[in-house]
């Protein structure tokens, strides 16, 4: 009875070390997957698929792509052999992945696809090139612009990769100002959007690129646009956007209403608690009205604490939207009182 209550006092102790040791190594505990692990799993099944025969056209396109962006040298030799595949969705895959190899292999078979039959795949290769800056493939550019039948899209996609591979400001200059033009010569609000989004890919704080976004607002032609205008303008700070937030702010579009609200913060008007007090009392989009509680998040200080105080008050406003009011505000006082960096008006302290 004595060896057998031994034993078991033994295999216990065991138990305890054993547990004691995996604790300590991490051994059978689950851990976050970092980013680092996660991007490095998705590479891996992106090999898999480039050796898979069963994988889709738009899996193959994604994994050369992906790859090459990392200079994978499996997505060189892949895209070489796919040059010529019968999908063009596989071939668009193979034109961009080229362009991020500078050898002349590559760039010949960018050449190649260049003068491909279906407009996917030109547009790609275009692109492609683009991921290099090489007095090579801004002669390769230079020449597709000479074409006859280029049509308005590959035109602009052109123009957008000579501003990212021209040698000189010159050239660059006048690239820009050319897609710039293109962008306000098209007829369609669709086709507008399409080459000023080129512009402001690829040269984001031009000071010609933020007077087009300035003058698309204006007209208020573009509403596609208008919703991403907004946001960039904002992060670049810009001073006629912050004069124009009120008028922006009655547009019929709720995208547009939306970036207004979601900038209030970034580019801090004077009238932002009106235009926060008149999505509150009228605008019907949920979206808007979700997105003006979250924008008093950041909207902190006593000048906030101030227009919550009044805002509640107001019997007209929804049951809902007046408690998530009180909840805010009482939130605001706490972080007041306590005086700490968090509390602080950012919009007084941005705008001196």
């Amino acid at each position: 009875m004595k060896k057998k209550t031994l034993i078991q006092g033994f295999v216990i102790f065991g138990i305890l070390i054993a547990s004691a040791i995996m604790k300590f190594t991490g051994v059978g505990e689950k851990r976050p997957i970092s980013e680092k692990e996660r991007f490095e799993s998705v590479l891996r099944q992106d090999r898999k698929a480039l050796k898979d025969k069963k994988s889709s056209d738009s899996e193959i396109y994604s994994a050369l792509v992906r790859l090459a962006a990392e200079s994978d040298p499996l997505a060189r030799s892949e895209s070489l052999v796919r040059i010529k595949s019968e999908s063009s969705r596989v071939r668009a895959g193979s034109a961009n992945a080229l362009g991020f190899f500078e050898d002349d292999q590559s760039l010949e078979g960018i050449k190649s696809l260049l003068g491909d039959r279906e407009p996917l795949v030109r547009i790609q290769a275009l692109t492609g090139l683009g991921h290099r800056a090489t007095s090579n493939r801004e002669a390769l550019v230079l020449e597709v612009l000479k074409r006859k039948n280029l049509s308005e899209e590959e035109r602009e996609i052109a123009l957008s990769t000579l501003v990212q591979v021209a040698h000189s400001d010159s050239a660059r200059g006048k690239a820009l100002l050319e897609l710039i033009s293109a962008a306000q010569k098209q007829v369609t609000p669709k086709g507008r959007a399409a080459a000023a989004a080129q512009a402001i890919a690829v040269a984001p704080r031009d000071p010609r690129v933020i007077k087009m976004l300035e003058e698309i607002l204006k007209s208020g032609a573009t509403p596609a646009l208008e919703s991403s205008g907004i946001r960039h303008l904002a992060a670049v700070g810009n001073s006629w956007l912050k004069a124009n937030m009120d008028k922006l702010s009655f547009s019929q579009n709720p995208e547009t209403r939306l970036a207004v609200v979601q900038s209030l913060h970034a580019v801090c008007p004077q009238s932002r608690f009106d235009i926060l007090q008149r999505v509150f009392e009228k605008d019907k989009d949920i979206n808007v009205r979700s997105a003006a509680l979250n924008e008093l998040e950041y909207l902190l200080g006593s000048a906030s604490v101030n227009f919550l105080e009044k805002l509640v008050e107001n019997k007209s406003l929804e049951m809902k939207i007046a408690g998530q009011l009180h909840s805010i505000l009482k939130k605001h006082k706490a972080t007041l009182k306590v005086g700490s960096e968090a509390g602080r008006d950012l919009c007084k302290t941005t705008t001196k």
